[in-house]
């Protein structure tokens, strides 16, 4: 295979990945879209969560996280300080 051949494939690959693949191997390309068809028939419709429940879930693991970690952080580096206008005595 010549350079140029090379390159136009990789082209080709970036630009349109499966409609190259079926160009240059419609054989594989049935087998698997019939895999997929198959696949896809058999097995039930997945539930699928919102983004924005995925978003909102970080935000609220993150308002939980933050403040703990912030009393967490006080705590052990208060201790080793040692110093009296801390005001607390662990």
């Amino acid at each position: 295979m010549g350079m140029k051949r090379k390159i136009v494939k990789g082209l080709a690959y970036a630009a349109m990945p499966k409609g190259t693949f079926a160009a240059l191997n419609p054989g594989k390309a049935v087998v698997g879209k019939a895999a997929s068809w198959a696949i896809e028939r058999a097995l039930p419709e997945r539930k699928r969560v919102p983004s924005s429940r995925s978003t909102m879930t970080g935000i609220a693991a993150a308002v939980v996280a933050v403040p703990i970690g912030m009393w967490l952080g006080r705590r052990i580096w208060g201790s080793r300080e040692g110093s009296p206008s801390s005001g607390r005595s662990i």
